[in-house]
């Protein structure tokens, strides 16, 4: 069947998923969506770009193929809810927004929602644990950032406006208390930029699921307000957040956090990725590039998504 996840395997102690920046769609979701969800707005758009630069750091880099749409990568397989009110679940049926997102009548199946779950979230879920399993052996601990971004205004979800940088540790049960500081530390140094540690994003099913201080796998959601991300593209090539030096905002973060141990140390010089390709002139942008080869294409309107067949 189609590929369904894109891995990379570094050389860190550090594995970095990226679950929510999929556009693949399967044959019943496409067909069932409302008009308004055919741009996939509810996709953590660029965030597989963004993160380019860990992959030349050394990082181990896992990420979804197929769009939150068809399954969410970060929902546990029973479906229980992980926020008190309004929420999205497994299998969605409503927008961020809260309108419907299928077409009466038109939600894929019981039969075809089974298979999604063995299909697409059961491979992404053992790739990240086979992964963490080999980290700890070869390190003695793993390290495991789950990256998103969200629009920042969304009334359905949360009240008022969300800061900049969002952090979670599941109010400090899936990351040591000093590791999660350091990081919280750096966030608090961006001039211009605000955040918060454990706000209304503590983390979802991975977070809660693959941290387990004790068990050293330390694990932190970092969830990017939207408008900070393309503030940041906006800039001038030179100063693009992929490329920047380690005293921009995003480098420092790591390289504080991460740049401690020898492992990461040997890294410090990697070259970081030039910036991205112009847009191709069907409209759509490329999505994912440097991290998974082809990577998929952002639509600009709802003709762009990407069709997949099989399922």
């Amino acid at each position: 069947m189609d590929k369904v996840v894109s891995f990379h395997q570094g050389t860190l102690s550090l594995l970095v998923s990226i679950p929510h920046a999929g556009l693949r769609l399967t044959p019943a979701v496409e067909a069932g969506l409302v008009d308004e969800a055919r741009g996939l707005p509810d996709t953590d758009w660029h965030i597989p770009r963004l993160y380019a630069f860990a992959r030349e750091l050394g990082a181990s880099v896992v990420v979804g193929e197929y769009s939150r749409f068809v399954i969410d990568l970060n929902r546990p397989e029973d479906d229980q809810p992980l926020y008190a009110g309004a929420t999205t679940g497994l299998f969605p049926a409503t927008l961020f927004e809260g309108q419907p997102l299928f077409k009466a009548g038109l939600e894929p199946s019981a039969a075809e929602r089974a298979g999604y779950l063995e299909a697409i979230w059961r491979p992404y879920h053992d790739t990240l644990t086979g992964e963490l399993a080999r980290l700890r052996e070869q390190f003695g601990y793993a390290l495991l950032w789950d990256a998103h971004s969200i629009r920042s205004v969304i009334p359905h979800l949360f009240d008022g406006t969300l800061p900049d940088f969002n952090i979670g540790t599941f109010n400090g049960a899936s990351c040591d208390a000093a590791l999660a500081e350091r990081v919280r530390a750096v966030a608090a140094g961006a001039q211009g930029y605000s955040h918060v540690l454990n706000g209304r994003f503590k983390g979802g099913h991975i977070t809660r699921h693959y941290g387990a201080p004790a068990t050293t796998c330390m694990r932190c959601r970092w969830n990017w307000r939207s408008a900070t991300t393309w503030r940041r593209w906006r800039r001038s090539p030179t100063a693009t957040i992929w490329r920047s030096r380690p005293s921009g905002c995003w480098s420092r973060c790591w390289w504080r956090c991460w740049g401690g141990g020898a492992s990461v140390t040997r890294h410090r010089t990697a070259a970081l990725p030039s910036p991205a390709r112009p847009a191709p002139a069907d409209g759509c942008e490329p999505v994912g590039a440097g991290l998974a080869g082809e990577g998929a294409r952002k639509p600009n309107t709802g003709t762009c998504s990407k069709r997949i067949s099989g399922l």
